[in-house]
């Protein structure tokens, strides 16, 4: 299994309580068979509140490729708002 993310914070308003973070991943699984590589991508904007709550709001895009026994490659794609 091989992986590899990435990610990249930027504060909003100059301050440490609003924030947007950026991530990327990619990860390979080579096991003969089954095999999967795997791809995403996401958002979330974090709003720390004064009333000790911290609310997030993301958005994730998820591709898959894979191989389970002689079956041709099969793709699947999930979008997950939250």
């Amino acid at each position: 299994m091989s992986e590899f993310t990435a990610n990249y914070r930027l504060p909003l308003r100059g301050s440490r309580r609003d924030w947007l973070n950026f991530d990327a991943g990619v990860e390979s699984q080579d096991r003969t068979r089954p095999q999967s590589d795997l791809f995403e991508i996401g958002m979330r904007r974090v709003l720390e509140r004064s009333d000790d709550w911290t609310r997030t709001e993301m958005l994730s895009w998820r591709r898959e490729k894979f191989t389970i026994a002689d079956q041709e490659d099969e793709d699947s794609e999930l979008l997950m708002p939250a």
